[in-house]
């Protein structure tokens, strides 16, 4: 009996204590990540090759027809 309520004690320190900085080193390092993969697609997108206004061709002005 007493072997249960110590093991009730200790688990409830346990997680009264540690789990808070436990989830604070998930959450840091989940957003950590997410930055790291948010700065790579961007990275990613800003070095795609640009068509040059040359390529593009000309501009045609459609005028609506009655």
């Amino acid at each position: 009996m007493i072997k249960i309520f110590l093991f009730i004690i200790i688990g409830y320190c346990i997680l009264k204590y540690v789990f808070p900085f436990l989830l604070k080193f998930l959450i840091s390092r989940i957003t950590r990540d997410v930055h790291e993969e948010f700065s790579k697609k961007s990275n990613m997108n800003s070095t795609k090759n640009k068509p040059k206004s040359s390529n593009i061709g000309e501009y045609i002005d459609y005028e609506e027809v009655d």
